[in-house]
């Protein structure tokens, strides 16, 4: 009986899910990572005059859900420092009010972005 429930309520090892995006040939892009922590809060705070006016763009297509304008600008941030460099910009529309979640599902298939 002991066995029976063993297999029926026993712990697993699991691969984490660092582990399969690794396989992949992924990474996450999640706030809770070192560097997703670390734009979090860079963009709790103005950022340098042209990126302030990209992000002021970026937070404007969002209100008017100008998919080519937000689509343009994730493309720019891609070529400009990839996924870390498109998170701190996602990170500063939500802090300054844009629509970060449907900037986040709009940039999906931009470098690693997975919206």
């Amino acid at each position: 009986m002991s066995a029976w429930l063993s297999r029926l309520f026993g712990r697993r090892r699991s691969t984490s899910t660092q582990e399969q995006l690794r396989a992949l040939g992924l990474q996450s892009a999640s706030v809770f990572s070192p560097q997703g922590l670390d734009a979090y809060a860079r963009a709790q705070s103005p950022l340098d005059e042209a990126d302030e006016a990209l992000a002021t763009e970026l937070i404007i297509a969002s209100h008017k859900k100008d998919l080519e304008k937000v689509k343009s600008i994730g493309r720019q941030l891609n070529d400009a420092g990839g996924i870390e460099r498109m998170k701190l910009f996602c990170y500063r529309a939500r802090h300054r009010g844009g629509d970060d979640r449907w900037i986040e599902m709009m940039w999906g298939g931009i470098g690693d972005w997975m919206g």
